[in-house]
């Protein structure tokens, strides 16, 4: 009966063990079979890893800081969409990050965009004074600017008139905005090697140092070719074709009423040649516009009365219709000094002063010689 017992014991203790045993299997069975339906769920509802993360090793430790080998833990972090795990990782798909290139290029641009523009007026001065400072000799183009004249340029540039407008032979004494103009960063006109023309007869002409030509033309003989150009560094204005400003206006400028050229008359009702300017001037001094001598002063016809200057190189300059003379024949005068008085004397119908140029007994139109 006692083994009997004991046999009773070990088969219930048997069945018992078994018992459980089958009852961990189903726990175990059970468990993988919510793991596993956990899995499908997160990875096919709430797709985690459906956005690839661009620095993998965050989100591992990441994992293993939250996991710890714990399955409650793995369900835990396995339950969280990917959106929570980067709003408290930071982590990045790489669609995000490309998303962040693109902005900031876009920022890079709006940047260069704003970038506030240079003058282009400034750049040109400061290039053309650092070829100065650098003893360059060079042709720039300048482009004319609002508010611009040639005394303005003049002065900005440290270059005379009558320089400019020798390396402009076409420029007037009017200029225009988006105009250009041609300005040598050294002081000096370009010339054109003519026939007969010698080293030593320019250098004395232009008043120019025979080893300073040589210095900025780089020339390594007396040799020079028809048609060749040359710079002259400094030339005596004196001495220059285009007179610019050798020449000053007679009257103090407001404006001219009838310009040089072919014009209905007032007086005569026919088409001829008007051979000065007229100038606003309304019984006001008139100055000599270069120095020079009288060679008439007195009454001449339609010219009412008139002065006659001769200046040098054959140029000659006359002022009509005056009330006023105020010099004499064969008198020598300055430039600037007062010859007389504006007026209507003459074939005129209002006051005003008629100036011309001439050279050669040819007549020119004033406003290519004169500054207003």
């Amino acid at each position: 009966m006692k083994v009997k017992r004991n046999n009773n014991f070990y088969q219930i203790s048997t069945l018992a063990k078994v018992r459980k045993t089958l009852k961990n299997k189903d726990i175990i069975i059970i468990t993988s079979f919510f793991l596993l339906l956990n899995l499908f769920i997160v990875n096919i509802f709430l797709k985690p890893f459906s956005k690839e993360v661009v620095n993998t090793s965050e989100f591992t430790e990441y994992y293993q800081k939250e996991s710890n080998d714990n399955i409650e833990d793995v369900f835990s972090v396995l339950g969280r969409n990917y959106f929570t795990i980067k709003r408290n990782y930071n982590l990045k798909t790489k669609e995000v990050e490309e998303t962040t290139l693109e902005e900031k290029a876009e920022n890079k641009v709006v940047e260069e965009k704003i970038e506030v523009k240079k003058d282009p007026f400034e750049e040109f001065k400061n290039e053309f004074y650092t070829k100065r400072k650098n003893d360059v000799v060079e042709k720039m183009e300048y482009i004319v600017k609002e508010g611009d004249n040639l005394s303005v340029i003049s002065e900005t540039f440290s270059q005379s008139i009558a320089i400019i407008k020798e390396n402009n032979p076409k420029l007037n004494s009017t200029i225009y905005v988006g105009q250009k103009i041609i300005l040598s960063t050294i002081n000096g006109i370009y010339y054109k090697i003519k026939s007969g023309d010698t080293l030593y007869d320019l250098a004395s002409k232009y008043k120019v140092d025979v080893e300073v030509i040589r210095k900025y033309n780089n020339l390594k003989n007396d040799v020079l070719i028809i048609g060749d150009e040359i710079f002259l560094k400094n030339p005596d204005v004196n001495s220059l074709k285009n007179l610019g400003e050798k020449f000053i206006m007679p009257v103090k400028y407001k404006g001219v009423t009838s310009p040089y050229g072919n014009r209905f008359h007032p007086v005569l009702k026919r088409y001829i040649l008007h051979s000065g300017v007229d100038l606003v001037a309304r019984y006001v001094p008139v100055y000599a516009a270069k120095r020079g001598e009288v060679i008439f002063a007195g009454v001449a016809g339609g010219y009412g009365n008139l002065v006659k200057i001769k200046h040098s190189d054959g140029y000659e300059t006359r002022y009509a219709h005056l009330n006023k003379i105020n010099v004499k024949k064969g008198q020598k005068i300055q430039q600037g000094d007062i010859i007389g008085e504006s007026g209507m004397t003459g074939r005129v119908t209002g006051p005003h002063l008629h100036f011309e140029v001439r050279k050669n007994g040819k007549t020119l139109n004033p406003m290519e010689f004169l500054r207003k």
